[in-house]
């Protein structure tokens, strides 16, 4: 799951290069590890995240809100190639994959916190943040 973001961080490289080779090995590497890791984890994870009680609503917005990202990002990718270069779309993506690392690396540091407590120590942060402005 969390070796995504490299590769597509080495794409954004290979296309700087102009290394077309190395650039559609990179994108292949990346399609087999999205499908055989992270591609099918996610429909596990919306399904156990949610307690119980509110398990069918909370898959039906993960699944909504998933497919949802998955056509703007449809949409959004011709117009970023008519406008950007490969190594731009490449390291932006790139950039996201490693943000989600970063977010993944914090679901594991809450793992079993109760969501009150993840809320107490969010709106702390919050408040503290608004008050040194």
């Amino acid at each position: 799951i969390y070796g995504e973001g490299p590769k597509v961080v080495r794409l954004a490289t290979a296309f700087m290069l102009d290394a077309g080779k190395v650039a559609a090995g990179c994108i292949f590497l990346f399609i087999v590890s999205h499908a055989l890791g992270q591609g099918t984890v996610i429909w596990v994870f919306i399904a156990e995240i949610f307690p119980q009680e509110l398990r069918a609503k909370g898959q039906a917005l993960g699944s909504f809100t998933h497919w949802l990202f998955a056509a703007m990002l449809t949409f959004a990718f011709p117009v970023m190639a008519a406008k950007l270069s490969p190594a731009a779309i490449f390291g932006t993506f790139g950039g996201l994959m490693v943000l989600h690392l970063l977010i993944s690396c914090l679901a594991m540091f809450i793992a079993g916190w109760l969501l009150s407590e993840i809320y107490n120590l969010i709106s702390g942060l919050v408040l503290k943040l608004i008050r040194s402005h």
